[in-house]
């Protein structure tokens, strides 16, 4: 279970993984799960910004928030990536890195 879910996928169902009194956010413009357990889901619209990714950056670095990461690959496994998350249920990110 977490304390929040960020939701950039559309899946609805990630909701389950919240804690009660918990917070969802969606940056998806499908959807949204109704409230529940003392979750009230929000919608997140993001502009690039470049000082906010910064410090995302810093809070990531700073261990502060962690990201998920289901599986790295290379870029020349670029199409076993896209494989990987077309097949469905993968948790966590999927990097595709040099």
């Amino acid at each position: 279970m977490y304390d929040a879910v960020f939701d950039t996928a559309g899946v609805v169902d990630t909701i389950d993984s919240v804690h009660d009194d918990g917070a969802y956010v969606s940056i998806e413009d499908g959807d949204q799960p109704e409230p529940q357990r003392g979750i009230t889901p929000g919608k997140s619209y993001v502009n690039e910004d470049g000082p906010g990714l910064e410090q995302i950056a810093a809070l990531v670095s700073a261990g502060a928030i962690s990201i998920p990461i289901a599986r790295e690959f290379g870029f020349d496994e670029a199409p076993q990536a896209h494989s990987l998350l077309a097949a469905g249920g993968t948790r966590g990110k999927v990097l595709l890195t040099p």
